[in-house]
């Protein structure tokens, strides 16, 4: 389902789009969704390590991206608080967002990410 939904985006040659795990740090739990949450409720903590921005300063000036994408809230929040002056960062819904609601968010992410290479 992911590559489904970003494959489009991946294989343009005319943009060139970041994607990474904004925090590197990922705590295994006994479950996927205990680990998920751990990981949403340090996200700040973590993400704002000095260690962890110059991490990404420098994984974000080699590659010089035409878009970095946040992927929900708090990675775009992050990414355009610390890059968004140098450069552009748009907020894409979370392909696994909102199981319960039966949304299907990757169709929703896959639309967004089409309209912004289409832009």
């Amino acid at each position: 389902k992911y590559y489904k939904t970003f494959k489009n985006t991946i294989s343009n040659k005319d943009n060139f789009c970041y994607f990474t795990g904004v925090v590197k740090d990922y705590e295994v739990k006994k479950t996927k969704g205990e680990a998920d949450k751990n990981a949403r409720k340090y996200f700040w903590n973590k993400a704002t390590l000095k260690e962890n921005i110059d991490f990404l300063s420098k994984e974000i000036s080699i590659l010089n991206p035409t878009y970095i994408i946040g992927l929900g809230n708090s990675s775009f929040n992050f990414l355009n608080k610390y890059f968004g002056e140098k450069y552009t960062v748009v907020k894409i819904i979370h392909p696994a967002a909102f199981p319960q609601k039966k949304i299907n968010a990757f169709e929703i992410a896959s639309q967004q990410l089409k309209e912004i290479i289409e832009s």
